[in-house]
């Protein structure tokens, strides 16, 4: 076993059998999986309609003009002009990597949320459900009444209440044997 979070991970994922009959996603558990793949969709086309602009027009539009996409089911710019072709295959491409990597991220950190569990036990899993779900929480209030993300603030408001309520039944819970020292 090679110490070291990036290390670990790797290894693990290297010696993963993509044919057998695991998941794609080594460290998030099925329900994780779907919410990581929900979520992370909302997010990698708002910052790959960005980067495409960016890409395509320059920093400078973006940055000092304002170019920003008003639609995204039209790829209506602000200037009234529709996003060209070369546009549209930047984001594309861009979502896709961002989508990758936001999955590949969720994963990396599922792995390291694991192994400080492991180590710390019962109290470090009461800690993290609770700064999970205060997260979450603080998400669905910063971007409740933002259309950007869509029905994705309600899931994280219900996933942050019940990560947070979770974290109070653990607090309260008398740890089992295994749970209640750290390793």
């Amino acid at each position: 076993m090679e110490f070291g979070f990036f290390r670990s991970w790797y290894s693990e994922l290297r010696s993963f059998d993509f044919r057998g009959k695991g998941s794609f996603l080594p460290h998030l558990s099925l329900r994780a999986g779907c919410a990581t793949l929900y979520l992370s969709s909302f997010l990698a086309p708002g910052l790959s309609y960005d980067l495409a602009i960016i890409i395509v027009y320059g920093p400078h539009a973006y940055f000092h003009d304002g170019l920003r996409i008003q639609k995204w089911k039209h790829e209506l710019l602000s200037d009234g002009s529709h996003l060209s072709f070369m546009g549209s295959l930047a984001q594309f491409f861009v979502t896709l990597v961002l989508w990758g990597a936001l999955i590949l991220a969720a994963d990396f950190c599922s792995m390291l949320i694991r192994q400080i569990v492991d180590k710390y036990g019962h109290w470090a899993k009461t800690g993290l459900f609770f700064l999970g779900g205060a997260a979450l929480l603080l998400f669905a209030g910063a971007f409740h009444d933002s259309d950007t993300l869509g029905p994705g603030t309600l899931y994280a408001f219900i996933g942050g209440t019940v990560l947070t309520l979770e974290s109070f039944y653990l607090l309260f819970r008398r740890p089992a044997k295994s749970e209640a020292q750290p390793r």
